[in-house]
């Protein structure tokens, strides 16, 4: 069946979550709020996953982890719009808009590789992801980044 274990095919949905909204409010210059939620995230966290683990086992430590990030994540998103006096509508047209389809291309072409042609080795294993990774850099310089006004393409100015 491969060298993967099902659960895998999730992680690009959680890296991308985590990429977009995590540091929102840092970059701000707002270190108090975020930490303190994420503080907070941490203790449910570990509450919601030592309750559930009794009923579901590990699936529950999966629930009590994702649960707590995503209300993290939608209260960090909240708080940025605000302190950038943007609506949050706005803000996922602007920034999910090209975002969503660039990081979901390569992860449903690594989820069907894993599912279909699951890897024998770990060398097969990392040939597909770096294939990934390369899928996923070409789709963000060529989709995602062109024509946008805010970036630079790494100049200074």
């Amino acid at each position: 069946t491969g060298v993967c274990p099902p659960f895998v095919s999730s992680f690009p949905a959680a890296l991308l979550l985590v990429m977009l909204l995590r540091t929102g409010l840092l970059g701000l210059g707002e270190a108090k709020r975020p930490a303190i939620g994420l503080l907070s995230m941490g203790l449910v966290n570990i509450a919601l996953s030592l309750y559930l683990v009794q009923r579901h086992g590990i699936m529950g430590v999966a629930y009590g982890t994702a649960i707590p990030n995503v209300l993290y994540a939608l209260w960090v998103l909240r708080d940025t719009c605000r302190a950038l006096g943007v609506g949050v509508g706005e803000w996922c047209a602007h920034v999910l808009g090209k975002t969503v389809p660039a990081a979901l291309l390569p992860a449903a072409g690594l989820y069907w590789l894993l599912t279909e042609r699951p890897p024998t080795d770990m060398l097969g294993l990392c040939i597909a992801g770096g294939a990934s990774v390369v899928l996923f850099g070409l789709l963000w310089a060529g989709f995602v980044y062109r024509g946008d006004p805010d970036f630079r393409g790494g100049s200074s100015s």
